[in-house]
C-alpha cells in the first residue's frame, strides 16, 4: 500500500476499511468502560499507603475500604482456603468470599508476561467487564480481575508517585 490515502487505489483503500471495520468489532470493551476501569484502578492505587515495587495484585479486603496489594513473583493462587501446614494445597493470598472457590484462579509468570488462570472455579473468573469466563489470559496493566463477588486490579509495571496525588 501507498503512504497516503490519497495515492492508493480503490482496492487499497477497500481492503483498508474492510480490515478496520473486522478490527472494531473485536473490541468488546466499550470507551466508558475503559475509562471505569483506569478510574478504579488509579482510586485503589491512591489509596495504598505504600506501592508495590513491582507488578502486584491489588484489592480490598472484605467489608474494608483499605486497599492493599500482593507482589507478583513466580506464581500466586487466589482463592477462599488459605495456604498452611494443615493445608498446603490452599492458597496463597486468602479472600473471605463465599462465592469463590478454595483455589479460584492463579497468575504465573512465563517469560516475562503475567499469565491468568482460573483453576476450575465454579463461579468462574471475568476480566475487564468480559461477560466470558476465562481459563486463560496474558494480564496487562489495569486489568480488573472480578472472582466471587472479588475485585482485583493487576498494576502490571510500577507506576510513578503523581498517580497518588489525584
Amino acid at each position: 500500500m501507498n503512504d497516503t490515502p490519497s495515492s492508493s487505489t480503490e482496492e487499497e483503500l477497500a481492503d483498508l476499511v474492510f480490515e478496520s471495520q473486522a478490527t472494531i468489532q473485536r473490541t468488546q470493551t466499550a470507551t466508558d468502560d475503559v475509562f471505569d476501569l483506569v478510574k478504579r484502578f488509579v482510586h485503589l492505587y491512591a489509596q495504598l499507603p505504600t506501592k508495590p515495587a513491582g507488578a502486584a495484585l491489588l484489592y480490598q479486603e472484605c467489608g474494608s475500604l483499605s486497599a492493599r496489594f500482593r507482589d507478583l513473583e513466580q506464581k500466586l493462587t487466589i482463592g477462599r482456603l488459605s495456604k498452611s501446614e494443615r493445608n498446603p494445597d490452599g492458597s496463597d493470598l486468602a479472600v473471605e468470599d463465599a462465592q469463590m472457590s478454595r483455589r479460584h484462579f492463579e497468575i504465573v509468570v512465563s517469560d516475562g508476561f503475567h499469565i491468568l488462570r482460573d483453576l476450575g472455579s465454579r463461579n468462574g473468573t471475568y476480566v475487564n467487564n468480559d461477560p466470558e469466563k476465562i481459563q486463560e489470559k496474558l494480564l496487562k496493566a489495569g486489568d480488573v480481575i472480578l472472582a466471587g463477588t472479588s475485585l482485583f486490579v493487576f498494576s502490571g509495571a510500577p507506576f510513578a508517585e503523581e498517580l497518588s496525588s489525584d
